[in-house]
């Protein structure tokens, strides 16, 4: 009869055990991935090419010369320098355009400007973090101690469980004393 409120007590325990420790987990994810990527906006300098270029030669097609022309307005015009500035490309990607000069009615040197407009990325980071499933730890030890009237040791075992829970079980030698202690953790860290 004597053992009969051990029974339960055990029997509650193990109940109290299973109802906190064995309960389905939402599932977990495998891996975390975080990626950082910068970029460096494109030019918004326009940058010359150092180099002034030559035209190469073009093909030359004879036209047939009007009877009423006025010879003054045409050596002034073959004679005169046209500076200008084209622009091919202007657009979100890229800017390209050449500044130029005319003269005696031939393309006497230009000078192409380009700007890379598209954004660069420089860094790319991939961060992989596995989560790590916790596994149940068991731990095995000797407890000594006393009063000043008696003196007991107790061989205990302990189970780390993978919520951070402790749970320990000892026995005393002298004192024929079973204990069993329950320790929940507090706090997230």
């Amino acid at each position: 009869m004597k053992s009969i409120p051990w029974l339960i007590i055990i029997i509650l325990g193990v109940i109290l055990f299973i109802q906190i420790e064995c309960h389905r987990c939402p599932k977990c994810p495998e891996a975390i991935t975080t990626t950082d990527t910068c970029y460096i906006a494109g030019d918004t300098v326009i940058r010359e090419l150092p180099a002034v270029i030559p035209p190469k030669p073009a093909s030359i097609i004879p036209q047939p010369i009007p009877a009423d022309i006025d010879s003054a307005a045409i050596a002034k015009a073959y004679f005169s320098k046209v500076y200008g500035y084209a622009v091919l490309v202007d657009d979100s990607s890229m800017y390209a355009g050449f500044k130029y000069m005319i003269e005696q009615n031939r393309l006497q040197w230009f000078i192409p400007n380009v700007v890379n407009r598209k954004p660069t990325a420089i860094i790319h980071n991939t961060s992989i973090i596995e989560s790590v499933k916790q596994k149940n730890k068991w731990f095995a030890g000797v407890g000594i101690g006393g009063s000043l009237n008696t003196f007991d040791i107790a061989p205990s075992l302990a189970l780390l469980t993978s919520k951070q829970n402790l749970y320990t079980v000892d026995y005393k030698l002298f004192g024929k004393e079973f204990w069993i202690h329950t320790y929940w953790k507090i706090g997230k860290r």
